[in-house]
């Protein structure tokens, strides 16, 4: 299962070498990583570009929620100069002031954001619709300014909730900034507008006396109140639940806009909707209402802080997350990519090491060393090749010895399964067996054998071969030598009578040189003649005894003695005619020379013969070098 499944990757493994292996592993492993890395990283990004939005809609919503406060008072003060009060006409005039002030906030926020959040278009309209209004408020009635201030305060309350949702502030995605968004954007402005409302309502009922047939409406908008009131303040504990923290930045405002508000509803409800007798002026209920709506205002810029506050901690938290992840992925990838570095050139320097002593071994050369030291499984391979080195080195120097005659070296058996070790083992003490042997044979001995270890063994077959020639030739020599000594027996014999004959001649002819001065001359060359036969007789009797040394001189000599022997018949036969007594004894002689010339004859005869059996001794002498000259080969070959 283990084999099909990785095949592919074994194969194309084994198509690439060492170095793109690695390149390989490294970039299907950068790429497996750099995916999630990546992802991680962009959402990382995408969620601090939207926190990044939500600061922006955070930035800008304060000048409106100011913007919001004023025209809310500038509603009650014109509600209440409308109604009769002539008090309220300064402030009608700071309040619209302090508008311009918040309309400037505003045009510096909508110049820097209104493009991107597609403001800009209900910012002017909402300027247009100021405008008029401001300048036709005194002019109203009572009734219209409210109204026409009641739907301005519903679109600048709808534009806030624009900017939120154009910068993704009603989209937040944690629980505790989401509420605190809810609230500062919606709620707790949707609660001061109510009290604004009963604050205008109220303030020109009690200016122009109509507080009876207004107090079903006051009495609405106080529940209004407090249905609103109640809404935020459970946003406020659940954003609290969510996040304690919350609650150190707005405890003081939360307590001071629920004590303000429950003070101007307390009086609302009991000093002007349930009394008998309203005794309460407007500028009184106007002051009252305003400290309520302002502690809500109040709050709310708490809550918009914190809101402020808690987006800047996630736009820090975020970033840092971001940049901690990729400065851990950098390190780690760096660390990563040192230590593969590093595997790599530890890896590939101990292969190269056991390549070039590879190819320095197929090359022949056994003096390679490795300097690999890892403790992996390439340090295990190069302790291997060391191993296997020093026994190839072990098996060299014993050849080496074997190449200089010195069959005294041993290989040193690494296991039972050492092949060669137990061949080179074998051979060496083959080579020994022969060697033993063919020392006997240089010793003269002939009696050693060598034990075949094959039917193909082919240089134990030839040397036992040439064993069986040797001992054949040296039978051969032997017999021949017999011979030779009998021949030479034989010889000396001859020579012994020829030697009796001379010496009779040599007295035949010393009677005859007596009798006739006229043979003097003859008699002298006889007697040298006689004396070189004596001489060569002599010779061949010593050469005989020297065996085939003196063969070819007996033969030449032999034939000197029958040159002389005939010389001396001749002179015989020509002094015969000088006097008879000495032809007699002439013939006498000359009977002993004949009988000389054929014992000579017979000896001729012998040394011929001896002769061929030196030549069949040399001619096996020669096989027997050229059989030493084979073995001598032989040992320098191993």
């Amino acid at each position: 299962m283990k084999a099909i499944l990785f095949r592919p990757a074994i194969g194309l493994m084994n198509r690439l070498t060492y170095s793109h292996k690695m390149l390989a592993v490294a970039a299907v492993f950068v790429l497996a990583l750099a995916m999630p890395i990546y992802q991680t990283v962009a959402a990382l990004n995408a969620d601090i570009d939207f926190t990044g939005e939500e600061v922006k809609g955070a930035e800008y919503l304060p000048p409106t929620l100011a913007l919001l406060q004023h025209i809310q008072q500038h509603r009650g003060a014109s509600a209440a100069f409308l109604g009769g009060d002539e008090s309220f006409a300064d402030v009608v005039t700071q309040k619209q002031a302090l508008i311009e002030e918040d309309l400037r906030a505003v045009d510096a926020m909508d110049e820097k954001y209104g493009a991107e959040f597609g403001s800009r278009e209900r910012w002017e309209a909402l300027k247009t619709k100021w405008r008029g209004l401001q300048s036709d408020v005194k002019s109203l009635s009572a009734d219209e300014s409210f109204t026409r201030h009641t739907d301005l305060i519903e679109e600048i309350l709808d534009f806030r909730v624009l900017i939120a949702d154009a910068s993704s502030l009603t989209l937040d995605p944690e629980n505790d900034t989401f509420y605190l968004m809810i609230m500062v954007v919606s709620d707790y402005p949707a609660a001061t507008e109510y009290l604004g409302q009963a604050r205008a309502f109220g303030t020109a009922a009690l200016g122009n006396g109509t507080i009876r047939e207004q107090a079903a409406a006051l009495e609405f908008m106080l529940r209004s109140s407090q249905n609103a009131t109640r809404q935020a303040g459970e946003k406020v504990t659940k954003a609290l639940a969510f996040n304690p923290s919350v609650r150190a930045g707005m405890e003081r405002q939360l307590q001071e806009a629920e004590t303000r508000q429950r003070a101007f509803l307390e009086m609302l409800e009991k000093d002007v909707i349930n009394a008998e007798t309203v005794t309460i002026t407007p500028t009184e209920y106007f002051d009252a209402a305003t400290q309520a709506i302002d502690a809500e205002f109040e709050l709310v810029r708490a809550l918009d802080a914190e809101l402020d506050r808690l987006l800047a901690a996630r736009g820090q938290r975020l970033s840092t997350s971001r940049n901690v992840v990729l400065g851990v992925v950098t390190v780690l990838t760096a660390l990563a990519a040192w230590l593969f570095v590093g595997f790599y050139l530890a890896a590939n320097d101990g292969l190269e090491q056991v390549k070039r002593a590879a190819a320095g071994i197929a090359e022949g050369d056994l003096n390679q060393t490795l300097e690999v030291n890892s403790q992996d499984e390439i340090g295990q391979l190069a302790d291997a090749f060391r191993r296997m080195t020093a026994y190839l080195q072990n098996m060299a120097g014993v050849a080496d010895k074997i190449a200089g005659g010195d069959l005294t070296g041993n290989v040193t058996l690494k296991s039972e399964r050492d092949v060669l070790g137990n061949a080179f083992a074998q051979m060496t003490a083959y080579l020994q067996n022969v060697a033993g042997v063919a020392d006997k044979i240089a010793g003269g001995d002939l009696t050693g054998n060598v034990t075949l270890k094959s039917e193909r063994d082919v240089l134990g077959n030839a040397f036992a071969q040439m064993i069986a020639n040797l001992r054949r030739a040296v039978g051969e020599v032997s017999q021949n030598a017999s011979g030779v000594q009998s021949a030479s027996g034989q010889l000396a014999s001859a020579a012994a009578q020829a030697g009796q004959g001379t010496s009779q001649i040599a007295t035949t002819i010393q009677q005859v040189a007596r009798g006739t001065s006229q043979q003097t001359e003859g008699v002298i060359r006889t007697a040298s003649s006689v004396e070189q036969m004596k001489r060569a007789i002599e010779g061949v009797a010593k050469g005989a005894q020297e065996q085939a040394a003196a063969v070819g001189k007996a033969s030449n000599v032999t034939t000197q003695i029958t040159s002389a022997i005939q010389q001396v018949q001749i002179i015989v036969q020509s002094d015969a005619q000088g006097s008879a007594q000495a032809a007699q004894e002439a013939r006498g002689g000359a009977q002993k020379v004949a009988e000389t010339i054929k014992g000579m004859e017979s000896i001729k005869a012998k040394v011929g013969l001896s002769a061929a059996k030196v030549k069949e001794m040399g001619r096996r002498s020669d096989q027997i070098g050229a059989i030493v000259e084979t073995i001598d080969d032989i040992a320098s070959q191993t």
